[in-house]
């Protein structure tokens, strides 16, 4: 195997395992935390997915939409991270 894939799967089962060392509610919060920077620092996919929300649901403002992004990008975090514990 090579050093690179070696190297990712220390780096994998050292975070997995820091994770599995905090309390359930700090690792959500800090899910969270990653999620909101993944909203807001990536501002194409921002975009998109508020222009998705929009097409879906015509009824929806623009205001709803972006809350509903949000909270899509927190759930998306929360979901992926709680798979390393």
């Amino acid at each position: 195997m090579k050093l690179k894939y070696k190297l990712e799967m220390f780096a994998i089962k050292f975070f997995s395992s820091l994770l599995k060392l905090l309390p359930e509610k700090f690792r959500y919060s800090f899910a969270a935390f990653l999620g909101k920077i993944g909203y807001y620092s990536i501002k194409k996919r921002r975009n998109m997915a508020i222009k998705n929300i929009q097409m879906a649901f015509p009824e929806k403002s623009l205001e709803e939409a972006k809350k509903i992004a949000l909270n899509s990008y927190i759930n998306m975090s929360k979901v992926f991270l709680s798979s390393f514990w």
